[in-house]
């Protein structure tokens, strides 16, 4: 339970970030770039223990999901 918490914190956070970095118009033009760099990226910064990485890899599935999610106008 603790890893999807924390992975959905992490997913929640970045998906933000971007959002208010790059605005919502480019955020859903370039979706993939953003769900393969976060989904690869996110394993790679909690690397140290199987908790970490599984983590990340949620990271990564739950911030696709909510690429996926965005509009686009």
């Amino acid at each position: 339970m603790d890893i999807l918490i924390i992975a959905a914190m992490t997913a929640g956070g970045t998906y933000i970030i971007i959002y208010k970095v790059i605005g919502r118009k480019l955020l859903a033009k370039t979706g993939v770039v953003w769900d393969i760099a976060i989904t690869v990226g996110a394993p790679i910064l909690f690397l140290g223990s199987f908790a970490g990485v599984a983590s990340g890899i949620l990271a990564g599935v739950i911030f696709s999901g909510m690429t996926a999610l965005t509009p686009r106008d």
